[in-house]
């Protein structure tokens, strides 16, 4: 199945269950600037990436079941009852642990789900669950005030451009409160510096 076509069912599912899908698509974008700007850093490829998109766009879709109380777990819990055609069992379970990770705690040997991957999957999904932290939080009043991110990289010290209309204060501080599993992963620190329109 082709990229466009597994979008197609990721949109799909998303359709069915997000409330605030202007969001979620905002997030995903955010995510693979992100994604994208970091690549000498995580060093992933597009196949990560669509999982990256996929744990994205369907992230809030727990928000359906009970609101936000444990949104991000009920998420997991659609992703893995309804499954995303074109992905493999293995892949929507690790899109469905990037979504859980989305917020809240960080993962676990006491979540049964995390423990189902192996050490390379574990991986992949700290980096990514890492990256959409950051995404969502620079989303956090849900008005899509961020259009463009870049990122310089130093030994120590990420540093994430973030190019954007309206007063960003409450996205910048969520991004900060958001970004301790990147520091986790990437064993650096990470600043924002705002440049509005």
């Amino acid at each position: 199945m082709t990229s466009l076509k597994k979008i197609y069912s990721i949109k799909k599912l998303q359709g069915k269950f997000d409330p605030d899908i202007s969001h979620s698509d905002h997030v995903a974008a955010i995510s693979l600037q992100l994604f994208d700007a970091l690549k000498p850093l995580h060093k992933l490829e597009q196949e990560e990436r669509l999982l990256l998109q996929a744990g994205a766009l369907l992230h809030d879709i727990g928000y359906s079941i009970n609101g936000s109380s444990g949104h991000h777990k009920n998420s997991m819990k659609l992703i893995l009852k309804h499954g995303v055609e074109g992905f493999s069992e293995k892949q929507i379970l690790m899109i469905a642990n990037i979504a859980r990770y989305h917020r809240k705690a960080l993962p676990s040997p006491k979540h049964k789900h995390w423990v189902k991957l192996n050490g390379n999957e574990k991986d992949i999904v700290y980096k990514l669950s890492a990256i959409l932290r950051i995404a969502d939080g620079l989303d956090r009043s849900h008005r899509n005030l961020v259009y463009k991110i870049s990122c310089k990289i130093s030994p120590d010290i990420v540093t994430v451009y973030v190019e954007h209309f309206g007063e960003l204060n409450n996205e910048i501080k969520s991004a900060r409160r958001k970004s301790d599993l990147f520091k986790e992963v990437f064993r650096r620190e990470i600043t924002f510096i705002p440049k509005r329109f």
